[in-house]
């Protein structure tokens, strides 16, 4: 096995959210991945990281439940998930530069450079570039992207859990939320 997925020998239960269009349940599947667009654009990608893990029926999950905006027409779930049933541990910035999708550093790790950058240099300017830099290196490490891909620690701040899909329905917890819409007032009537 690979390292970063698996069994690390602790036995805990970690709180994971996901978000899925509206008619699809994450604890019933399968996956279409024909239905995914980034599955679609980014194919070579998603085949890759299926073959690896033996399996296109994955559901990506989130340790922050405000990592991700929710949209309308999606709703989030909220799962309670023993550790022995994450399929992956995935780093989200390596996943996003094989991607070549430019992203900010989760806000622990881009505090974290700020701190850095403003104990050495003294133009704003020249913080924000070092920030850039150092966030396009977690992006882009230095030699095989795939390699650096997966992580041991599921409370690393760039960690998204990969669960199999369908993910067990006892692991649910509360009600799935979906956004809320604003409220519209008819034309001509004032509110309350």
């Amino acid at each position: 096995m690979q390292g970063g997925w698996g069994n690390t020998g602790r036995s805990f239960n970690m709180k994971l959210w996901t978000f899925h269009r509206d008619g699809f349940s994450p604890a019933v599947g399968p996956v279409d991945p024909l239905r995914s667009k980034y599955a679609q654009q980014y194919s070579a990608q998603y085949q890759r990281l299926w073959s690896i893990l033996s399996t296109d029926q994955i559901v990506w999950c989130m340790s922050d439940p405000d990592q991700w905006p929710i949209k309308a027409g999606y709703i989030k779930w909220q799962f309670d998930v023993p550790q022995d049933a994450f399929l992956a541990i995935v780093d989200e910035m390596v996943w996003n530069g094989l991607l070549e999708i430019e992203c900010e550093a989760p806000d622990p790790i881009r505090n974290r450079l700020y701190e850095e950058a403003f104990s050495s240099l003294d133009n704003m300017d020249e913080i924000d570039e070092y920030v850039q830099a150092q966030t396009r290196q977690l992006q882009h490490p230095k030699g095989d992207p795939w390699k650096q891909l997966f992580l041991a620690d599921p409370y690393d701040p760039r960690a998204n859990v990969l669960l199999k899909c369908p993910i067990n329905a006892a692991w649910q917890v509360g009600e799935n939320l979906r956004p809320v819409r604003p409220r519209h007032e008819s034309p001509g009537r004032s509110p309350g």
